[in-house]
């Protein structure tokens, strides 16, 4: 039968509870003496933020907890603050199930830190999920791998276990298989970046306003910009500049205006940045960086090729290895994980040594960005156990060589950044074709961010001529009212992101991989995009949806490849959806999901 749909507005209030009691018994006469207690009520929580952090992700949530309610599950749906939340899923492990948008994936590789078993004892985005899979594993290793020429025929089979190909979209179709069959975690839908700004601004290079670098082409036809005011939808860059810190850099943009990268990604491109020229030697699985001449901090220090070999030292280890085991950066790991060694030569030249690795994915090494070893050298004391003073480190006065410099902020409230006149965007006159629309730097002068307590108050401010960027993402409710506004105009941008539902596979029922397949199935994507996100979203079921590594086999039409909703328009078939956990070898007793 089914159960109950409950309307948008009604989900974001509701609450749910519920609990039943254990038996016991014995089982011969030969153990009469012992009692053994019949195993416990299944009990889950589901954590996301609150509604006026992300509306839509308290829905997803809300939902999920009542269709594990329905099939006899003790579930609790628990609002915590935000930073608080990717504190407990990326450095506690403090959960069971999260909800939670993620910038996404440009490549595969990029799963190799989020789900490799080698990072699960690590603390930060890498395998925040505790996932363990030899299989997973290799499939990982040998998309990366560098090509041999010595494909296997029998390889070409996408179901096939030999991994003897130089096919790596073949590889990679497997690795999404296998996590389609294993559920980690469950990708749900992906959203356009959409936000809102004034509607004379103008923006060169068609570069997308979900990436940083947009900032960098903002203007106004007069050429008139000496300050651009920015609304803050999340007052997380108030409080804490600390590059390395991702449970307050996960949806933040400014700060990386602060730092620049040797390479940078525009679009599909991996452009020189601070590196004036790199080069790629396949054979030998190194990188030559010749960096740009008279790089400088924005404290004045220079900016060498020490810097660069110590920022991999550092990310790779921020203990500097002053403990037993190193204590890795909690962001950066797929780049750094590419990476062997890395020397200074001399003052401007960097040679990176990679473990093996394909050509194409080289450069990808080069996109973290470079840290003044004068100013982090000093962070590499252990603070815990597990953390040092730079992963703790609120940073409230960062240096960095970006196009924008730290000036002043007010904890919880605003944020200002000076353009800096000292950067290679304003002072290179023969920058490439790919550069040009960042050429000169920022128009404006001042970046002047200040916190808003909700959407509604920006929207009015940007009509108003306050202010003239949203920083974050328009709510779905919001985007028709909007639009509607003349002074106003809303940029959608395809992105990457995705809302996933984590999965804590240290947790018993969640460490088994049936329990986690019959929970995948609760979730019924396309009601999920029209109830949820008002049609402003894309069903998917694979985290490299926005990548050509995605097969019409795997590309979403409505039905999972592990099998159908258990119901109808949202709605779930309780009897159905219940013999989903019996098939996964669980019981119920007096209506209560049991352990096995």
């Amino acid at each position: 039968m089914p159960s109950t749909g409950l309307s948008r507005r009604s989900l974001l209030t509701a609450a749910s509870g519920g609990a039943a009691a254990a038996t016991a018994g014995c089982f011969s006469r030969l153990r009469s003496q012992i009692t053994y207690d019949a195993a416990d009520p299944i009990s889950l929580s589901v954590k996301t933020v609150p509604a006026d952090r992300d509306p839509s992700a308290v829905l997803l949530g809300r939902e999920l907890a009542d269709h594990l309610e329905t099939v006899g599950i003790d579930v609790s749906h628990d609002l915590i603050d935000e930073v608080q939340l990717l504190r407990d899923a990326f450095f506690n492990h403090d959960y069971d199930l999260f909800v939670t948008e993620i910038p996404g994936h440009r490549d595969p590789d990029e799963l190799r830190a989020l789900l490799h078993s080698q990072f699960a004892p690590e603390l930060g985005m890498q395998n925040p999920f505790g996932y363990a899979s030899p299989r997973t594993d290799d499939l990982l290793e040998a998309q990366r791998r560098p090509a041999t020429g010595t494909d296997d025929p029998a390889s070409d089979n996408p179901a096939s276990d030999n991994l003897a190909t130089d096919d790596r979209a073949m590889l990679v179709e497997r690795l999404q298989r296998q996590l389609l069959e294993q559920q980690p975690f469950l990708t749900v839908v992906s959203r356009p970046h959409t936000t809102a700004v004034a509607s004379d601004l103008t923006f060169s290079g068609g570069v997308s306003f979900a990436s940083s670098l947009a900032y960098l082409t903002v203007d106004r036809p007069e050429g008139d910009l000496d300050t651009l005011t920015v609304g803050l939808q999340r007052p997380n860059v108030t409080r804490n500049r600390n590059v390395l810190a991702v449970e307050y850099r996960l949806h933040d943009r400014l700060t990386d205006l602060l730092y620049d990268p040797i390479v940078q990604r525009v679009g599909d491109q991996y452009v020189p940045w601070l590196a004036a020229e790199y080069s790629v030697h396949g054979q030998s699985n190194t990188i030559t960086v010749d960096l740009r001449p008279n790089l400088s901090w924005h404290d004045g220090t220079p900016l060498t090729a020490s810097d660069v070999a110590f920022t991999y030292r550092f990310c790779k280890d921020t203990a500097l290895g002053g403990t037993d085991s190193p204590v890795p950066a909690p962001r950066f790991r797929q780049q750094t994980s590419l990476v062997r060694s890395v020397s200074d030569v001399d003052q401007t030249t960097v040679e990176i040594e990679l473990h093996p690795t394909r050509v194409g994915l080289a450069p990808t090494a080069l996109t973290v960005p470079v840290l003044p070893e004068h100013v982090w050298n000093s962070r590499s004391s252990l603070q815990h156990e597990y953390f040092t003073r730079a992963i703790t480190a609120s940073v409230s006065s960062p240096v960095g060589s970006g196009p924008l410099r730290f000036d002043s902020a007010e904890e919880g409230q605003s944020l200002t950044l000076q353009r800096f006149d000292d950067h290679f965007l304003r002072t290179t006159s023969d920058l490439p074709n790919a550069l040009q629309p960042f050429a000169g730097g920022p128009a404006y002068e001042t970046l002047s961010a200040e916190s808003a307590p909700n959407i509604g108050v920006v929207l009015d401010d940007i009509a108003e001529g306050r202010v003239q960027v949203l920083d974050g993402t328009v709510p779905v409710d919001d985007v028709p009212d909007a639009r509607d506004r003349s002074d106003v105009r809303v940029l959608e941008s395809p992105t990457p992101s995705y809302y996933l539902i984590g999965i804590n596979t240290r947790r018993h029922p969640l460490s088994n991989y049936a329990f986690r397949s019959a929970l995948g199935r609760l979730i019924d994507r396309d009601h999920v995009v029209e109830a949820v996100f008002d049609g402003i979203a894309m069903a998917t079921e694979t985290p490299l949806h926005d990548t050509a590594y995605v097969s019409e086999e795997l590309r979403w039409d409505g039905e999972s490849v592990t099998g159908g909703f258990p119901g109808e328009d949202g709605q779930l078939d309780r009897d159905a959806a219940r013999q989903l956990f019996r098939d996964a070898g669980f019981r119920y007793q007096e209506g209560s999901l049991r352990g096995r």
